[in-house]
């Protein structure tokens, strides 16, 4: 084992020392709901890791559509067209929209 493993064990080893020292005048009934309040928010973000994985691509999606607006917006190329053809609110429009879908995440 190297210089770095054993020291992360060493420290590892007195946490856990300490952690049972401190948990030997706690009441059982606690170290039940403190049980069931891990169990609880382990679920819960699993539920929410799984949602997000399954929406990862619409969250991309907006992104990535936000990030074009972005980029045409500041474009000198684009600029000209979008001020000869009085574009600049419609930009502003589907640019917010673009944020307000991005933001939703």
């Amino acid at each position: 084992m190297s210089g770095l493993a054993l020291q992360q064990l060493g420290a590892a080893a007195v946490g856990l020392a300490v952690y049972i020292y401190l948990l030997k005048d706690v009441r059982p009934w606690l170290l039940a709901v403190v049980a069931l309040l891990t169990a609880v928010d382990y679920l819960l973000r699993r539920r929410v890791t799984l949602w997000e994985r399954a929406h990862e691509e619409d969250k991309i999606t907006a992104s990535r559509k936000l990030w074009y607006i972005t980029r045409t917006a500041v474009n000198r190329r684009t600029d000209k067209d979008v001020r000869i053809f009085g574009m600049t609110a419609w930009l502003r429009e589907v640019s917010e929209a673009a944020l307000a879908l991005r933001r939703s995440w």
